[in-house]
């Protein structure tokens, strides 16, 4: 379980000790503001960098501090939207530009997500709903068929290892032991409709519990018997999802949100609700399996989630 974007593969190479160091003398000095909601109250312990800061290098995704002893263990997280927003004096910034609204919106959405993922709240995700696995799942799993052009028989065993894959973000690999494994395809079960026994065949021919798009690609070469994997990395993968979103750095927040889930459900949230974005592949796709009024009920949840 990745507790920051930074630690995923696609930013693995990225050095932010600077940016770290940089934003942890901000906070000392007050020199960041809290990201407010819609109602413009304050959300204690999910900062922005405004401005009229100038000392901070731009960075993409929300920047997860070390704990301080009077938080109760709880990081503090910084998400830079200055690329939306501009001065307001040293008080909150707004708005740069109303096209810009949902890009400043998307990130302090994530943030916020980001900040309860850190503070305890990871496995609290999973009662958002159906919606966010099924979605996750089906939309995942029908690029790799579609891609590699699959039989009818080996799209059900994609489908049961993206499932394994879903529910594994939320733990540590020493986490997954037999009993673990039962759970999850008991889970993987009730949003696919694939019986759980069938679900476990396919996990237990997994060797190590994936934890990553490399180990994503690894439990579908073990699990699923066709040659077509033989030739399938992570790359491919990225490459099949470029365009699939919109907006600021939407290439690389949905590679993130391969292996964060906090970024995932950012996107779902967002392709559920901002009627600019639904014309992008992800949420026309989203949109199209979800049934009745689902998507209403997970912003509704999620809502309330982030509002405790």
């Amino acid at each position: 379980m990745f507790t920051t974007p930074y630690a995923t593969t696609p930013c693995q190479g990225y050095n932010v000790a600077g940016i770290r160091a940089e934003l942890a003398r901000a906070l000392i000095e007050a020199e960041l503001t809290l990201v407010r909601t819609s109602s413009e109250t304050p959300v204690e312990g999910v900062f922005e960098v405004p401005p009229y800061v100038k000392s901070i290098p731009p960075y993409t995704h929300p920047m997860i501090m070390d704990p301080r002893s009077w938080n109760s263990g709880c990081p503090d997280v910084v998400v830079d939207t200055r690329a939306f927003t501009k001065s307001a004096g040293q008080g909150s910034p707004i708005l740069a530009a109303s096209g810009q609204q949902a890009d400043w919106d998307f990130f302090k959405l994530y943030a916020r997500l980001a900040h309860r993922w850190v503070c305890g709240y990871a496995n609290d995700f999973k009662h958002l709903g159906h919606v966010a696995p099924t979605v996750f799942i089906r939309w995942l799993s029908g690029v790799v068929v579609s891609r590699l052009n699959l039989s009818p028989f080996e799209h059900v065993g994609v489908t049961a290892v993206t499932g394994y894959y879903f529910y594994c973000l939320f733990l540590n690999r020493e986490d997954v032991d037999g009993s673990e494994k039962l759970k999850i395809s008991q889970q993987v079960a009730r949003v696919t409709q694939i019986p759980a026994t069938k679900v476990l065949e396919y996990i237990d021919r997994i060797t190590e519990a994936p934890m990553d798009i490399n180990g994503y690609v690894t439990a579908l070469r073990e699990a699923v018997d066709t040659s077509r994997f033989d030739k399938f990395t992570p790359a491919l993968v990225y490459q099949m999802i470029v365009g699939h979103w919109w907006g600021a750095h939407a290439r690389e927040v949905i590679a993130v949100a391969l292996e964060y889930p906090p970024a995932f459900y950012a996107i779902l949230f967002t392709a559920f609700t901002n009627k600019g974005v639904k014309r992008s592949v992800f949420a026309d796709q989203a949109l199209k399996i979800k049934r009745g009024d689902e998507d209403t009920q997970f912003a509704l949840a999620v809502g309330r989630f982030i509002e405790v």
